[in-house]
């Protein structure tokens, strides 16, 4: 609450409570999600929480156009930071054409 990020998300704090409901609302296998029919990045950083590779893992197995990364020595706030080996490679992927279906 000292930075101004810090206090951005102190700020975001109440809408937890309310962003966790809507993620139990759509808890369920990654079975789910294989209509899903266009280019995903599914990325998290190596620091993150130890479920998110996991979750990828699981999405990237039935989505037919998804590919994972996982960010070395980047937390669940890598985006924020933006450093190259986050920065790049969502470059690429923005950058590359689309697949024509």
């Amino acid at each position: 609450m000292r930075t101004p990020i810090g206090r951005e998300m102190g700020e975001l704090l109440p809408t937890t409570l309310d962003e966790v409901d809507g993620i139990r609302a759509w808890i369920g296998p990654a079975q789910q999600w294989a209509g899903i029919d266009c280019e995903v990045l599914l990325a998290c950083g190596a620091k993150g929480p130890s479920y998110y590779p996991k979750v990828n893992e699981a999405l990237a197995a039935v989505l037919p156009h998804a590919r994972t990364l996982l960010v070395p020595d980047a937390a669940h706030d890598a985006v924020n930071r933006a450093p190259a080996r986050v920065v790049e490679p969502l470059a690429e992927f923005f950058a590359s054409p689309a697949r024509v279906r």
